[in-house]
């Protein structure tokens, strides 16, 4: 299983993002935003090599994989 050690500033544009979604959008939107999040941390622990590779960092040595989240506002390079 992996761990996942959110960044502090990824960690609150995402606080920022959901806090923007419950005013403008209501409840029931950050609700699902945050269980899209949950989903995607659960995943990543249990298959962490589960997305698909980032293209723009193929010459990297380590394999980055990428995924959109909150209707494509997102995309987490892990």
């Amino acid at each position: 299983m992996a761990k996942i050690i959110w960044h502090d500033n990824a960690s609150s544009l995402l606080d920022y993002h959901i806090n923007y979604a419950l005013v403008e959008y209501g409840k029931s939107t950050a609700m699902r935003w945050k269980d899209e999040i949950s989903a995607f941390e659960e995943r990543v622990r249990i298959f962490p090599e589960s997305y698909t590779p980032e293209e723009l960092l193929n010459d990297r040595q380590i394999i980055y994989r990428r995924r959109h989240i909150m209707n494509r506002r997102f995309k987490i390079i892990h």
